[in-house]
């Protein structure tokens, strides 16, 4: 620009068009930035809710592998993140249940069927010094590209699980109890309730000594029928509370007790959300855009303009961009990854990508880092420009300015 600013004489058709061609690299080095700047802002909001959930928070992709880890998955499982993250989510679970677990996935990936999406389950947890416990999954899913990956907020339910098979008459000091505590009579008549069931009362229309709605009256007949435990939900003024219903055969009776879980629902909507923003984000870049995990150079996740179709199984960065069987260490290239791995932080570098058609192209790749919570690298963010009419441009200019120097 300096050298049409300073040029001796009238501008150019060539002119005009090389200058209109700067502006538009601009107008386009903005957008991507802006763009890339709204994925951040939205992966650090995503990062500080999870962080801070009382409840594990662990994302798998559709091979099952984790790549995500709360602090709270630490404190319930004993894994860190560097120990958990590329790991499968067998990884938390007997061996027993391997096998369920595998054909879960896959049936959800190749038919789409959700049969425990969007509810919850209790299974069987597994700690990192080897002991079993029960836990509570609420699962969710989303896709990127075709790619299914799956989020479970997961709850270590021992406690209550403990309580349930004592079948304490009464939770201990009811009267105190912040949560809902009630006693209903084989025939659905209301024989106790807690200060804290004000709204499942108003909820019902019904008060201590009355008997609750029909429906309501079937399901006591029908635990105590099962004498097993069951768990379920209620919406009420725009609050959500589970309510655990047991069984007590032996007296006729069963004991509900209930817990807000309104706070953990928004969490969990917000963080389905979180995940379809980021997924529309990476969407809407025209430049390919890759997550790549630092370990084994797989891609995790790409948009659209990254590759046709789905991901492939166990693709690496230098596989799927290059077509080579090895890094970038000896081509000349220098490897975002591993230079980062060296320096910690982000990366620009230059690469030859090869287009649709198998012709070389000139690209400027940026990589990041994604760090854990002990600033372990587990990830990179690796996206790239094509540059190649851009540097036939700077060749034209220098050619150029060379014949008007001589």
């Amino acid at each position: 620009l300096l050298g049409l600013a300073n040029k001796a004489g009238d501008f150019t058709e060539n002119d005009r068009q090389v200058a209109s061609t700067f502006g538009e690299l601009a107008a386009i080095a903005l957008l991507n930035r802006r763009a890339f700047e709204t994925l951040q802002s939205s992966e650090e909001r995503f990062r500080s809710l999870a962080q801070s959930a009382s409840e594990a928070m662990i994302s798998i992709d559709n091979q099952g592998e984790i790549v995500f880890w709360n602090k709270a998955a630490t404190t319930i499982f004993g894994y860190e993140p560097e120990e958990a993250v590329g790991k499968l989510l067998s990884l938390i679970m007997p061996e027993r249940l391997w096998s369920e677990h595998l054909k879960g996935v896959e049936r959800v990936v190749t038919t789409g069927e959700t049969r425990l999406i969007g509810g919850t389950v209790e299974m069987i947890g597994l700690r990192k010094d080897g002991g079993e416990f029960p836990v509570e999954i609420s699962l969710s899913t989303w896709k990127i590209r075709g790619e299914s990956f799956f989020s479970g907020t997961i709850r270590d339910i021992t406690e209550r699980n403990q309580a349930q098979s004592e079948i304490q008459s009464l939770a201990k000091f009811p009267s105190e109890n912040l949560n809902p505590v009630l006693r209903v009579s084989q025939d659905g008549m209301i024989l106790y309730a807690n200060e804290a069931s004000a709204p499942l009362l108003d909820l019902w229309a019904c008060r201590v000594g009355q008997k609750l709605p029909d429906g309501w009256r079937q399901r006591i007949t029908d635990v105590l029928n099962s004498n097993e435990s069951h768990t379920v939900e209620v919406h009420y003024n725009q609050h959500i509370f589970s309510l655990d219903l047991i069984p007590v055969v032996e007296t006729g009776y069963i004991n509900i007790y209930g817990r807000d879980i309104t706070e953990q629902r928004h969490a969990q909507e917000l963080l389905e959300d979180q995940n379809q923003f980021i997924t529309t984000v990476i969407e809407s870049l025209n430049h390919p855009f890759f997550v790549i995990d630092a370990k084994d150079y797989t891609v995790k996740m790409g948009n659209s303009a990254a590759f046709t179709g789905s991901l492939p199984e166990n693709s690496t960065c230098f596989n799927l961009i290059h077509g080579r069987s090895t890094p970038c260490d000896d081509s000349g290239f220098l490897c975002p990854l591993e230079e980062i791995k060296k320096n910690g932080q982000p990366v620009v570098t230059e690469h030859i990508h090869l287009d649709d058609a198998g012709n070389e192209r000139v690209n400027e790749v940026h990589a990041h880092p994604i760090l854990d919570e002990q600033g372990v690298l587990i990830q990179i963010i690796e996206y790239a420009f094509d540059i190649t009419e851009r540097k036939h441009l700077e060749m034209a200019l220098q050619e150029s300015e060379a014949r008007w120097r001589s």
